[in-house]
């Protein structure tokens, strides 16, 4: 769902006879999820004029920090601890993987990791569980196992 959209935009500047296009046939859509931008922008041209009493640099740099500690939270507290509930391992382990895999394979190794990742401790769980290494990465996969063992027998 789009809130605003706007086709086929033209601006033409004319000075001393010379036109000239600042802007010729721009299109946009603005959806639900872009308007914080956009009303942070708008604050940014006119917060000056109604009143706020404030550089710009300083307004950006203030703007841009509390944009960047944001994103180191979510990345390194919130992903891992989401990422962990979700496959049943611990924060640490999430970070460790990104990070190899990051160093490996860049952006896109960091994409596939906890797939990955994943589908490795299945496979690990199901088919190596008798090993030493394979319980104490997963410790409660014993209590899964014994319950599938009941269910089958």
């Amino acid at each position: 769902m789009s809130l605003l959209e706007g086709r086929d935009i033209s601006k033409r500047y004319k000075r001393n006879g010379l036109q000239v296009d600042a802007l010729r046939g721009v299109s946009f859509t603005l959806s639900d999820g872009e308007i914080l931008g956009v009303v942070l922008c708008l604050v940014l041209k006119y917060g000056a004029g109604i009143g706020l009493d404030v550089n710009i640099l300083v307004f950006a740099v203030i703007v841009f920090a509390i944009m960047l500690s944001v994103q180191f939270i979510d990345n390194f507290v919130l992903q891992p601890i989401i990422y962990s509930t979700s496959i049943q391992s611990t924060p640490l382990e999430i970070f460790i993987v990104l990070l190899v895999s990051g160093h490996v394979g860049g952006i896109l190794g960091m994409l596939a990791a906890i797939p990955i990742y994943t589908v490795i401790r299945v496979v690990a769980g199901r088919f190596f569980y008798n090993h030493k290494a394979v319980r104490r990465l997963m410790p409660d996969l014993e209590k899964d196992v014994h319950e599938i063992n009941e269910s089958i027998s």
